[in-house]
This record gives C-alpha cells, sequence and structure tokens, in this order.
C-alpha cells in the first residue's frame, strides 16, 4: 500500500496474530490499521519471525471484515467476475486495471467536493452534505435491486 513518497511504516505481525506498531512502539488492531488506509498513511506489515512482507493477507482480512460488518461494496457478482479471471493466463492485468479505475474514481471524488467545500464555511457542513449525498445513493441502489 504505497500511497505517497514518504517511507512506509512497518507493522509487524507476530505469531499469537497480534500487530505491532514500530514506528508508535505500540500494539494495534486492524481497525487502526484500517484508519491508517483512511488517513493515507502508508504501511507495510510484515512477518516478525520470518520479516516476510504479508501486507496483501492482512489488506485482505481487513478487507473481509469490514465487507462482513458493512454495507457490501463487493456484491456477488463482482465476486465472481474478479474470481473468474484467475483462469485466465492475462489476470495480472486486471489488477493494474481495477488500480488504475479505482485511482481514477477517487480523483474523481477529491475533484468533486473540493468546489463544494470551498463554498461551505466549515468542514462539518460538508461532512453533512457529503452524509446526505452517500445516503440518497444508498437508497437509489437499494431501489434499483
Amino acid at each position: 500500500m504505497e500511497t505517497n513518497t514518504a517511507p512506509s511504516r512497518i507493522i509487524k505481525k507476530y505469531h499469537n496474530r497480534r500487530l505491532y506498531d514500530t514506528e508508535d512502539s505500540h500494539y494495534i488492531k486492524l481497525s487502526d490499521l484500517y484508519e491508517m488506509i483512511k488517513n493515507d498513511v502508508s504501511f507495510r506489515v510484515v512477518d516478525a519471525k520470518t520479516n516476510k512482507d504479508i501486507s496483501h493477507t492482512v489488506l485482505l482480512q481487513i478487507l473481509t471484515e469490514i465487507e462482513t460488518k458493512q454495507s457490501e461494496v463487493l456484491t456477488v457478482d463482482l465476486l465472481r467476475h474478479l474470481l473468474s479471471f484467475y483462469r485466465d493466463p492475462t489476470h495480472a492485468q486486471v489488477g493494474r486495471y481495477l488500480e488504475h479505475c479505482l485511482t481514477l474514481y477517487k480523483d474523481y471524488q477529491i475533484s468533486l467536493k473540493s468546489p463544494v467545500n470551498s463554498m461551505l464555511p466549515t468542514k462539518q457542513q460538508a461532512s453533512h452534505l457529503h452524509d446526505a449525498a452517500e445516503n440518497a445513493l444508498d437508497s437509489w441502489v437499494k431501489n434499483e435491486k
């Protein structure tokens, strides 16, 4: 998860499944890693014994927990499509394509928020507007099903 040029924070994962933030020198939870992701904090998760990078596995674990507890972003159909690409010899291109699309989507979201934020006097008002838009989108998606 490289989102900026700053060196990645190292998180060590121990055999007992505990995560240790080497920068802040304390144990953390998966929810703390999720907060780091939302705040664009770059990190790598390494196995404390072997020093092997296990970021991919831990990020999948976070994604699974979020998908289980919150509204599903990854629909069953989308997951089936993703899984079907693994039998295709060009499946590595799918990951790069999706990464590019999500980067463009994130940039688009930022570009939409910037003008709205500049028109509103406070970030709290912008947050309320954002929440209202998300609720409207959720309602629209539920009505489409």
